[in-house]
């Protein structure tokens, strides 16, 4: 629920996180044999740049990265308000994660 959690973004962040690894869980427990079918009877229930090829990639590396080793890390940051808007103010160590984890890992 939206308005329910007194973290707000933060706490709907660490859920999306925690969503993605489960069906990252399930995708590797299917194996790669199912992964065309998949994307396909899923194709059209979501939005997606990416194209049929590149998803087929994306869901192969699901299947040969440890998820055991897999941390799911919300960036830093405060809730407040611009007007009549609710915002989100990353701090300074948010930025830093980021560019961390442009090779592709996360350090700290």
């Amino acid at each position: 629920m939206r308005k329910d959690r007194s973290d707000g973004d933060f706490g709907r962040q660490l859920n999306g996180g925690l969503a993605l690894i489960a069906a990252a869980e399930m995708v590797k427990a299917m194996g790669p044999g199912a992964i065309p079918d998949l994307i396909e009877k899923s194709w059209g229930r979501y939005s997606t740049d990416l194209s049929p090829e590149a998803l087929l990639l994306l869901a192969a590396a699901v299947i040969r990265t440890d998820l055991s080793k897999t941390t799911n890390v919300v960036a830093p940051g405060s809730a407040g308000s611009a007007g009549n808007a609710s915002v989100v103010y990353l701090r300074d160590s948010a930025y830093e994660m980021f560019e961390d984890m442009q090779d592709g890992h996360l350090e700290g």
